[in-house]
């Protein structure tokens, strides 16, 4: 079975902590693209990380006719909460 393509539009400091780490075991996912805020950092975080690629913005990331899914992860004071 393929393994499911998570992308990453960005790499907020949430996804190393909370997604990268258990990723890198699954045998039902792997992260195969981000496209951080600061490029610069890009091909440190795709070593780091084991990510493949590296875009220069999330929306050339998502055009890639091979992206699975995106990740989006949101800072908490952006959750909208309604009762």
């Amino acid at each position: 079975m393929d393994k499911l393509r998570l992308e990453v539009p960005e790499t907020p400091l949430h996804h190393s902590l909370r997604a990268a780490v258990p990723l890198r075991g699954s045998l039902m996912v792997e992260t195969c693209g981000i496209a951080p805020r600061n490029p610069g950092k890009a091909q440190k975080y795709t070593k780091k990380w084991g990510v493949k690629r590296a875009c220069g913005s999330s929306g050339a990331l998502l055009a890639d006719p091979k992206a699975g899914f995106a990740y989006c992860p949101l800072p908490n004071a952006l959750h909208l909460i309604r009762y």
